[in-house]
């Protein structure tokens, strides 16, 4: 995936079509409204057809400008997220002292030193998952 692709789209059939149950009734709401109050006004015989064509295309504009508002609002936000994890992402991560670990896996420390000098280990447990021994593998150079 491009790091710049602003609009994510799911593969998946059932986000997919929750989608579109969302966005089917908004475009048909907003044809219908269109419809009933733009299309009826523009077509109705009075007096006062051109200022009802004039108030109508202020409604649409002062629209237009609180979508283009909000469209912007939301590339702001994801620019604002995506710099935040892309900064989050690219942080390096406090590596453990050599006894904080043996703590954490509750082991000895000599086994975690033992641990780090080589590549390629095998680990053997116990029936409780403790560590019991190492046996260390020697890789094969060809």
């Amino acid at each position: 995936m491009n790091e710049n692709t602003l609009i994510l789209t799911e593969h998946r059939l059932v986000p997919r079509l929750f989608d579109a149950a969302l966005t089917l009734p908004a475009w048909g709401g907003f044809l219908f409204f269109l419809y009933a109050n733009l299309w009826m006004q523009i077509t109705n015989e009075s007096d006062y057809r051109w200022g009802i064509i004039i108030a109508s295309f202020k409604t649409v504009l002062i629209y237009l400008l609180i979508a283009a508002l909000n469209g912007w609002l939301l590339i702001l936000w994801y620019q604002y997220n995506r710099r935040r994890a892309h900064a989050r992402r690219h942080r390096r991560a406090a590596s453990l002292k050599h006894d904080e670990l043996a703590r954490s896996f509750n082991v000895t420390p000599q086994i975690i030193s033992e641990m780090s000098q080589y590549n390629l280990l095998t680990v053997y447990h116990d029936q409780i998952g403790r560590i019991i021994d190492l046996k260390i593998s020697q890789q094969d150079e060809e």
